[in-house]
């Protein structure tokens, strides 16, 4: 388990309500940070060595700073997955030396777009894409082992965008494009926004133009590098392929489109959760592989 990476969702919570979610788990009630020290340290002690911090958006978690403090105190290293609207420039100054990789989701540098995915604040604010360039600029220049990362979800909404010469001013070292995962748990249904295989490859086709590999396919090639050195990973298929403790600190199993608890992690052994999971190894590790 030492190379394993572990997903803390702190929070549900998120000044963003885009339709595609599926990072909803029943509960809106945060744990305290001592709850979640706990279950770092229930970790910690099973072998896992690296935590990534996600929602909702983490940034919304009153203890959000405290857990990266701590996460670094155990000498685990620390990621973070951020719709980066709450991003600032003393956050980077802080904190950019304490944490590995940067996650930011952005689907669409598109405004109506973003609108209609539900990439706002219920005042309409959205992300100031050339200021989540700078602060992307700024983190590399402080901390330059920071790997950044750009999350796009590929769905009905933006599967035509070209989005590669933002990624590319960004900084970003690997680009993770998720086709859309359809979730319907009888409350949140997102289906309506699912996209063809079709739909999908001509989002990837129409963003990787530089890439030379002759008869792309996108169900063969996973990850692929661009000939300016951006790593373009392809996630078809996200079921059992992450490691998930949940805003109530349970270890979830993603199967059939449904989140089911295993453990609960401020109570029981992390070790024997993970022996109960219905984990897929190969999809969980060809996210970091590289294909030449």
């Amino acid at each position: 388990m030492i190379n394993i990476k572990v997903n803390l969702h702190v929070t549900e919570k998120c000044n963003y309500r885009c339709k595609q979610c599926f990072a909803k788990f029943g509960s809106c009630k945060d744990l305290g940070i001592a709850e979640w020290k706990h279950i770092v340290m229930n970790c910690v002690n099973s072998g896992i060595t690296e935590f990534n911090i996600a929602g909702g958006e983490p940034f919304v978690y009153p203890y959000f700073d405290e857990l990266v403090e701590f996460i670094n105190d155990c000498g685990a290293s620390c990621s973070v997955i951020t719709n980066g609207s709450l991003i600032t420039r003393d956050w980077i100054k802080s904190y950019g030396r304490k944490i590995n990789t940067l996650g930011v989701s952005i689907d669409s540098i598109n405004n109506s777009i973003n609108a209609n995915i539900g990439r706002e604040t219920v005042s309409g604010k959205q992300l100031d894409t050339d200021y989540i360039k700078e602060c992307l600029c700024l983190l590399k220049d402080i901390n330059p082992n920071c790997s950044i990362k750009i999350n796009t979800v590929v769905s009905k909404l933006n599967y035509s965008e070209y989005m590669y010469d933002f990624i590319l001013k960004c900084k970003c070292d690997r680009w993770k494009l998720l086709r859309m995962h359809i979730f319907n748990d009888g409350i949140h249904d997102n289906s309506s926004l699912s996209i063809t295989d079709g739909e999908y490859e001509i989002f990837v086709k129409n963003n990787i133009s530089n890439y030379s590999r002759d008869n792309f396919d996108s169900n063969q090639n996973r990850v692929l590098k661009t000939d300016d050195g951006v790593i373009i990973v392809l996630e078809n298929d996200m079921e059992s392929a992450y490691i998930i403790i949940d805003s109530r600190g349970f270890l979830v199993d993603n199967v059939d489109n449904k989140y089911t608890d295993v453990i609960n992690c401020t109570k029981e052994s992390f070790t024997d959760g993970l022996n109960k999971m219905i984990f897929n190894d190969s999809s969980f590790w060809s996210r970091y592989e590289l294909s030449e």
